[in-house]
């Protein structure tokens, strides 16, 4: 049995014993006697007894009566393809009236340094859908390009994949009428444009697999183009939503880690905090139109 006094002037403990079920610990101002009971934790003093029971219910959090600036989810729209586009890093079969633009201050999370300025860290997304996939092709504005080449040694950092860490994107889709979602990180393949290379992303991985596309650069710095197959959860049809997201990563020459992101539904935050994670609770909603 062991009694730990916060002390900050003279000890008041003199000792400590068991008496069968009591545990009586002596002060300068008397014994002390403590005792379980059925319902919790008896203390008994020279001055009368202590009663402790029950877990102390938590706190709710504070809701105001009314929420004059309530949050709204970042919204856009998906227009049916006729064909699937080219997926070959360019525009071809993409609809552009429709664009989805991240070149906001408030759209980003940032590490060490402040947003830079839509001149040397933007991106706009357009975003075409089928019965089979979902198409999406992203424009960033990036004067100096970052990729992280397949083979390069491992990184070892914490538990996030090294993709995390290189300019490319990271796709989320989710279920309006459930939690259900998947995400992916979708990286160029090698530095001088042709195929993507993709892994599954946050909390709800999707499969490598799902994802197909190219990219390639650009005078600014560089398109991807890809098709993402729908999971299984996803019935699309003109009139459907979906949860959506869109991050893009900024990686800079001679760091380890990436220095910031771009997010379509706002950035919230700290990049480093995130790893490939981001929360279904802040995903957008992508319309899907005929």
């Amino acid at each position: 049995m062991s009694v730990l006094e916060p002390v900050i002037a003279v000890p008041s403990v003199r000792g400590v014993r068991v008496k069968g079920s009591v545990i009586e610990v002596e002060t300068d101002q008397g014994v002390h006697r403590h005792a379980a009971t059925a319902v919790g934790w008896e203390i008994e003093t020279g001055s009368g007894r202590i009663r402790l029971a029950g877990a102390r219910a938590p706190e709710p959090p504070l809701v105001p009566l009314i929420e004059l600036d309530k949050p709204t989810p970042a919204v856009g729209a998906a227009l049916r393809a006729n064909r699937p586009p080219s997926l070959d890093g360019s525009l071809d079969g993409f609809d552009t009236s429709e664009p989805l633009r991240l070149d906001l201050e408030d759209q980003y999370r940032r590490s060490e340094e402040p947003f830079p300025g839509a001149e040397d860290l933007s991106a706009v997304a357009y975003t075409a859908w089928d019965d089979n996939a979902l198409y999406l092709a992203v424009e960033v504005t990036k004067p100096e390009v970052c990729f992280r080449a397949p083979d390069a040694p491992p990184l070892h950092l914490d538990n996030e994949p090294d993709d995390i860490h290189s300019d490319g994107i990271q796709v989320y889709l989710g279920n309006p009428e459930a939690e259900d979602a998947v995400g992916y990180l979708i990286v160029p393949g090698s530095p001088d444009g042709g195929s993507v290379r993709s892994r599954g992303a946050g909390a709800s991985p999707g499969l490598p697999e799902a994802v197909q596309g190219r990219w390639r650069r650009t005078p600014r710095g560089y398109r991807v183009t890809v098709a993402i197959a729908w999971p299984e959860w996803q019935r699309a049809h003109v009139g459907g939503r979906l949860r959506f997201d869109l991050l893009v990563n900024e990686m800079e020459a001679g760091r380890e880690r990436r220095s910031g992101q771009l997010v379509w539904s706002g950035g919230n935050g700290w990049v480093y905090l995130r790893g490939d994670r981001q929360d279904p609770e802040r995903f957008g909603v992508l319309e899907l139109v005929g």
